[in-house]
């Protein structure tokens, strides 16, 4: 039998172990996943960063690192996991925000 029938929730923790992929890091992650299970059923995207400190503090780095992680990276994957999900006719993709996007911060 196949190693992801036996321990499914083990073998896709193997999957990504890195919250900062690159655009081609996750098409390759996204292609071993289908090489695995045949299709993508759904994609959460949950990884968001923000920062602490007034708008005057933030830094260009931090604005960087910001939008990469929150906006970069959530395009990204949800690119990959669409083209899959497209040719499948099946698929759902589900993009969780932070509460400041309800709340703000002063």
């Amino acid at each position: 039998m196949e190693a992801w029938k036996t321990n499914p929730q083990a073998y896709c923790r193997g999957f990504a172990d890195s919250p900062d992929l690159s655009a081609d890091e996750i098409d390759a992650l996204k292609e071993k996943v289908v090489e695995a299970f045949g299709r993508i059923d759904i994609l959460v995207n949950n990884a968001g960063v923000s920062q602490i400190k007034l708008l005057s503090d933030i830094t260009d780095e931090d604005w960087s690192n910001m939008i990469n992680t929150n906006l970069t990276g959530c395009f990204n994957c949800c690119r990959a996991a669409s083209k899959v999900m497209v040719s499948k006719h099946s698929g759902s993709i589900v993009n969780i925000s932070s509460m400041w996007g309800i709340s703000g911060v002063s």
